[in-house]
């Protein structure tokens, strides 16, 4: 029996290869065009079913391959764009229609963004917040103030609704007025106070309900008004009789 040498026979060791980032044109023709229309369809319809995780990670793609102040500027740049739409539409709706549209428009946003934070928070996280020093969910939010409440087409608009506007209808409702569930006027009223506190006086009694101390109490008002004329018609005197009062000499001798 004779045995042969071992011969020793290198092998070549797989090597896995990085994967590429999302270039800037594969970005703008793909990963943004996917993210924008799932993002349109949430806005709509906040209960569209969504695979977060999926979005996720390809906002994560995006920001690694250092497109993150891109994505961030065509993300606000879309949210602006829908919210004018939204403006846009709600112009056109009857007056008898326009607050409860309204409202649920309102909620459908804040729905729908706090999973639009979800999907962006690495954004948020590494960009957002660290290099601009601001949140992405208040962002959010001041662009609904803006390009919504507070525009001045929705303001003349609420400015004729909110002074005929009541919660629940009465047995015999009167010509003229708007009547919405409470579970409708709350968020709304809330919501619009936060934005512009003056909606307040279109109609106080209205606020007050859903704003606690709204307005000052009716009994301190009447206390402090009586204290102020009391004060106005008397002039004050020193109290005592300080010439009769013993001096220091007087007590020290």
């Amino acid at each position: 029996f004779c045995s042969l040498p071992l011969v020793y026979m290198p092998t070549m060791m797989r090597i896995p290869q990085r994967k590429t980032g999302i270039t800037e044109s594969s970005y703008s023709q793909k990963e943004w065009p996917k993210l924008s229309s799932a993002l349109l369809n949430l806005l709509k319809n906040p209960s569209t079913p969504i695979s977060l995780d999926t979005h996720v990670n390809v906002v994560y793609k995006i920001c690694t391959s250092g497109l993150m102040a891109h994505c961030y500027n065509d993300l606000r740049t879309f949210i602006r764009d829908y919210l004018d739409s939204l403006t846009t539409a709600l112009m056109k709706t009857q007056q008898s229609n326009f607050l409860s549209i309204l409202a649920q428009a309102v909620g459908n946003y804040r729905v729908a963004c706090d999973k639009i934070c979800v999907i962006f928070s690495y954004l948020n996280r590494q960009y957002v917040s660290k290099q601009l020093s601001k949140d992405f969910s208040h962002e959010l939010e001041v662009e609904l103030g803006d390009r919504v409440i507070r525009q001045e087409i929705i303001h003349q608009k609420l400015k004729e609704l909110l002074p005929f506007t009541q919660p629940n209808a009465p047995t015999t409702p009167q010509a003229g007025y708007i009547y919405l569930d409470p579970s409708v006027l709350q968020p709304l009223i809330i919501c619009l106070h936060n934005f512009e506190p003056g909606y307040y006086s279109y109609n106080p009694y209205l606020f007050q309900l859903y704003i606690p101390r709204l307005l000052p109490d009716k009994g301190l008002e009447i206390e402090r008004i009586a204290t102020q004329k009391y004060l106005d018609s008397h002039t004050p005197t020193m109290s005592g009789q300080p010439d009769k009062k013993r001096k220091f000499n007087q007590v020290y001798r």
